[in-house]
């Protein structure tokens, strides 16, 4: 017994090492200097792996530091903007706390999230394949086919995170329903549900869009293989469906509870059919499956190795594997390429108005179905030749030699290493003048000049800013600030439409002039361009290259009061404000009175007011932030038509402003609380299993 333990822990510390080696494959390039260098896109100078998860990681621990609170809010772009409710903050997926919570270079951190999630990737399809009776070789062949898929890949090299992160979860979403294929104990049955359920909540924790397709596999799974002609066996299934979504749902609470709530007042909630299918897959990418497209571009990328096609092929034509089981992988391969196809396909005006069909936005990364079929197929094809030579080892090493040999340099060529240095040079020099500049400001660039990323370094905040999750005020206000005029759905602010490349967004917009006043109600004292503007009130104080900076002689502070208020029309400036929603028009024909600031953070703003008047801030306002008077509840009233003011009386008072979002407290609650059900539900079963 002790020969055959001490035999099966090698093996298994084998198999951990096996499955930490192909994780590190895609990202061999880094390796050598994981502290110094990061994925960064083949073709692209800008990446979302610096502009959104860098920067959200940093202004996370930077005000960790400052205030010692996790931020609700941030304040570091688009004038302020919900933070914890925003699933791309990753606040509450557990692994992110290796990136938050420690002193970790951020490099280091970020590549050792990809390694392990790889690896985990990896893992995942191994175990799943093993639970289908496949032998190890084989499924080890699943495992890289899966984990260096050069789709994910490109992915990670366009630096979407969350998506390598929540990929990484789809294999054990599948893992606790083998016994649908072969008949096992009853508490399996009954407990696989609830492990399927909490792996789908995780990976939606991770990113929601990637566990939708989850739930679609997951769901369509269950009843594909378990459904058989009698009705208890109906029941059973769609009671195992309906343990699965529920537990997903309170497991994930905390990531779709308050974007849920918050969406309706976002720009993504008028979001049109049109919008959301841009950017469907080209049928003409289809022939991706055979020519690998070493572009980078991951929304076109349908390349899953030439030898796992083959492979697939061979599985699929087999009578050996569960019928059910092959039927199941080529609809999900068919289903996949055409919700892909998106608005290419007839079916997507009709499939896009059920709700939330829209939200997806990108129709191109339902290829992550037909990616993820393909390397089960690949399992199963690999353990089909095994079956068919003598030498069955010597076959699956070849075999999974020629995948690597296949997928590896594709993989390798869709991204690139770059330097952190690098990385945070673009807009560098004008940040550090800027951050040398005395007082309390916002920048705004219509160049993206200064990206998110370089201005968390040097501290500074942006009017503008690149995040899909932007309010609805303040897009319309921006409309007319930014001089762009009304524009559809975009992830930036400003948008930059009908831009070929990355780099052309420089000089999109250089015919286009802001308004200095409007900006000026934002606080934002200096305007950076990678062109010239001509405006009486930006005047030009430095040069860096191509680079301008431009100071706003219409900037007002960021807080201050004024004794009129209108209910319609334009915001006036400094001594006149527009507060929609009051009873009647306030002309109080007396001086403003001074204002004094007591304290500022993400969650929290303190000031001292002589009134009377309308305090004015020049902070972007949300429903979830309460005001005190002298320690009494009072109406925080939307100015401006994006700010927040406060009512004064007469005589001097305290006004404080706390960012209080109760959906994000009670989502958090629901997650942890339905985590500990599940795990105590689980070890229950087992003990009595």
């Amino acid at each position: 017994m002790k020969d055959e333990g001490g035999r099966v822990r090698r093996t298994s510390w084998w198999l951990i090492l096996i499955f930490l080696v192909i994780g590190l494959l895609a990202l061999a390039p880094i390796v050598p200097q994981p502290a110094d260098q990061i994925p960064y896109p083949a073709h692209s100078p800008m990446s979302d792996l610096t502009l959104t998860h860098w920067s959200a990681f940093e202004y996370t621990r930077d005000q960790l530091a400052a205030t010692g609170e996790v931020p609700l809010w941030r304040t570091s772009i688009l004038s302020g903007t919900p933070f914890a409710a925003n699933p791309l903050a990753g606040l509450f997926y557990p692994p992110h706390w290796l990136a938050l919570f420690t002193s970790l270079p951020l490099a280091l951190a970020l590549n050792i999230l990809l390694w392990l999630h790889f690896s985990l990737a990896a893992v995942a399809m191994y175990g799943l394949l093993r639970q289908w009776q496949v032998s190890r070789g084989a499924a080890l062949v699943a495992a890289l086919a899966y984990s260096a898929a050069p789709k994910i890949v490109a992915h990670m090299g366009l630096g979407h995170l969350t998506l390598v992160e929540a990929w990484a979860w789809l294999p054990l979403i599948l893992m606790p329903h083998p016994r649908l294929l072969t008949p096992g104990p009853a508490s399996t049955r009954r407990g696989g549900a609830i492990v399927s359920g909490v792996a789908l909540g995780v990976c939606a924790l991770a990113d929601a869009r990637m566990a939708i397709y989850g739930a679609l596999l997951a769901i369509s799974y269950v009843i594909a293989i378990g459904a058989r002609r009698n009705r208890r066996t109906w029941l059973n299934v769609m009671g195992r469906v309906a343990v699965l979504s529920v537990v997903a749902l309170a497991v994930s609470a905390a990531a779709w509870l308050p974007t849920l709530v918050l969406s309706g007042d976002t720009s993504r909630a008028t979001l049109a059919a049109q919008e959301s299918g841009a950017l469907s897959l080209d049928p003409v990418y289809l022939l991706g499956l055979l020519i690998a497209d070493r572009s980078g571009a991951a929304e076109r990328t349908t390349y899953v190795g030439l030898a796992v096609l083959a492979l697939a092929i061979m599985a699929l034509l087999t009578r050996r594997i569960n019928r059910r089981l092959r039927l199941w992988l080529l609809g999900v391969i068919v289903v996949g390429a055409m919700m892909a196809l998106g608005r290419h396909t007839p079916l997507y005006d009709v499939i896009a108005r059920l709700p939330g069909v829209s939200l997806l936005r990108v129709p191109a990364r339902a290829w992550f179905m037909v990616t993820f079929a393909f390397a089960l197929l690949a399992g199963l094809g690999a353990q089909r030749v095994s079956e068919l030579v003598k030498r069955k080892t010597l076959a699956l090493i070849i075999i999974g030699a020629v995948v690597a040999l296949d997928l590896l340099p594709i993989d390798w060529a869709v991204y690139r290493a770059v330097d952190v240095a690098d990385a945070f040079a673009p807009g560098r020099d004008a940040a550090a003048w800027l951050a040398d500049q005395p007082g309390e400001f916002r920048v705004y660039s219509p160049s993206l000049s200064i990206p998110q990323h370089v201005a968390q370094q040097f501290g500074l905040q942006l009017a503008d800013g690149v995040d899909p999750l932007q309010l609805a005020w303040y897009v319309a206000y921006m409309q007319t600030a930014t001089g762009v005029g009304a524009w559809d759905y975009a992830v930036t602010l400003p948008p930059f439409p009908n831009i070929k490349t990355d780099a052309d967004i420089a000089t999109a917009l250089k015919d286009v002039q802001p308004d200095a006043r409007r900006l000026g109600l934002l606080n934002v004292k200096y305007v950076v361009a990678a062109f010239p503007i001509a405006a009486p009130d930006l005047i030009e104080r430095a040069r860096f290259g191509a680079t301008i900076v431009y100071e706003n002689l219409q900037v007002l502070p960021r807080v201050f009061m004024v004794t009129k208020i209108d209910l319609t029309g334009e915001a006036a400036g400094r001594d006149r404000a527009v507060a929609a929603g009051l009873p009647f028009p306030v002309d109080l024909n007396v001086p403003a009175g001074d204002v004094r600031t007591i304290a500022t953070a993400a969650n929290r703003l303190e000031f001292e007011a002589n009134g009377p008047g309308l305090l004015v801030l020049s902070e972007v306002y949300a429903p979830d932030w309460v005001a005190t008077l002298d320690g009494a509840a009072t109406a925080i009233w939307r100015t401006d038509g994006t700010l927040r003011g406060v009512i004064v009386p007469w005589g001097r008072h305290t006004i404080e402003l706390t960012y209080q979002p109760r959906r994000v407290l009670a989502g958090a609650i629901i997650s942890i609380l339905s985590g500990l059900a599940c795990a105590g539900a689980i070890l229950i079963q087992r003990q009595l299993s």
